[in-house]
């Protein structure tokens, strides 16, 4: 089974005269070298947890709390702190929308990441502990194509021979793709598809496999297994 495809390069629009583009240059060679200096290191597990504390709760949650403290023990001057963080947020939030279209600074995802070996180098990475591979497919109830199940299954062997990792399928709904990716999954790992298909109907009652899309499992798993 081939490997996950490259990934797709997209053209610079980085300014490169004047003193706004040697302030981005600058910005994303410091970037780059911070994230190569740190790809080769192994981040201990309170530095792993606090990574994952502040993107659970290190945004809206944070300052929701803040907030709710300024209401409660604020004093007369409580709304007008209020005020004034409310319209700091949104011009922040401004200039980034404003900013980051102009520049398209590409994520540093072709840099290894210790505490992430299931390395998926597509432009949906990011250096957050997650890896993640899109799987654009229609739920048109058509036959689906082999690539669906074979960069799925690439991707999943890949996250579950990697050490610490778990892995997560899931699609809009989770009734029809999320549920046939997972059986492509369990059967490339050994299970029937009879038993695979009880094992997520028992964790999830909700799921449906449209004949059709199972068709195009078993057609897919009888060219993909040798004989």
């Amino acid at each position: 089974m081939s490997a996950s495809p490259a990934p797709l390069r997209q053209r610079s629009r980085l300014p490169h005269h004047g003193r706004l583009g040697r302030a981005v240059r600058l910005i994303s060679l410091l970037d780059r070298r911070s994230m190569r200096r740190l790809q080769n290191r192994h981040l201990p597990r309170w530095a792993q947890l606090w990574m994952l504390f502040a993107s659970r709760f290190g945004g809206a949650f944070l300052w929701i709390c803040v907030a709710l403290l300024v209401e409660w023990q604020g004093g007369p001057r409580r709304y007008l702190a209020l005020s004034a963080s409310l319209g700091a947020c949104f011009f922040g939030l401004v200039l980034l929308l404003g900013i980051k279209p102009f520049t398209r600074r590409q994520r540093p995802h072709p840099y290894r990441r210790p505490w992430a070996p299931a390395r998926d180098p597509d432009r949906f990475s990011f250096p957050a502990g997650l890896t993640i591979r899109w799987l654009p497919t229609e739920d048109d109830f058509q036959p689906k194509p082999a690539v669906f199940f074979q960069q799925g299954i690439a991707f999943a062997r890949t996250a579950m021979d990697s050490p610490g990792q778990v892995l997560y399928v899931h699609c809009t709904a989770g009734v029809h793709r999320g549920p046939l990716a997972a059986l492509a999954i369990l059967m490339d790992r050994g299970m029937s598809l009879e038993a695979a298909r009880g094992l997520i109907r028992a964790r999830r009652p909700v799921v449906n496999f449209p004949e059709v899309y199972l068709d195009s499992l078993r057609e897919y798993m009888l060219l993909a297994t040798p004989a």
